[in-house]
């Protein structure tokens, strides 16, 4: 077992994986860690809710507890003084990342929400992708080459 601070324990194992991972994977894993999915899924950093959902009748998010962000970010101070992956980075952009904490724990939650209610984010002008891998083009019409691409891909599986 690993000390993290605050009476927070981890397996050895836990640890080198948190230790050994990028920024991305380190927050990802580290905030179900400590937050828990369930409550990620029901919160929002601030208690408020997300300017897409204003306008819809949703219920009002919980504040992520005040106590687990300071062991959030203490975490992620250490990872980030002590990971392989960090030690490039100079101090400035240490504190840096330290300072967009908030920001990197919004995308989670947002991720994890998405992941929830099926939802993928397409950006404007980008081709459709169906969930057997038909491309619309743009126009939204699935053309013969698609059609071709799936031909072959059921030939191979």
């Amino acid at each position: 077992m690993v000390f993290l601070g605050d009476g927070e324990w981890v397996e050895r194992v836990f640890y080198d994986a948190l230790m050994g991972a990028k920024i991305p994977q380190f927050l990802d894993t580290a905030a179900d860690h400590i937050f828990g999915q369930n409550v990620l899924l029901k919160s929002t950093i601030t208690g408020k809710p997300s300017n897409r959902s204003k306008n819809i009748q949703v219920e009002k998010p919980e504040q992520l507890d005040a106590h687990l962000m300071q062991r959030m970010r203490a975490i992620f101070k250490h990872w980030l003084y002590t990971s392989v992956h960090a030690c490039f980075l100079s101090t400035v952009k240490r504190d840096y990342h330290l300072g967009r904490l908030e920001y990197y724990l919004g995308r989670r939650i947002a991720s994890i929400k998405n992941n929830v209610n099926g939802y993928q984010k397409r950006k404007s002008g980008s081709k459709q992708v169906s969930r057997d891998g038909a491309s619309d083009g743009g126009n939204g019409h699935v053309g013969a080459g698609a059609c071709t691409l799936l031909g072959i891909e059921r030939i191979k599986t």
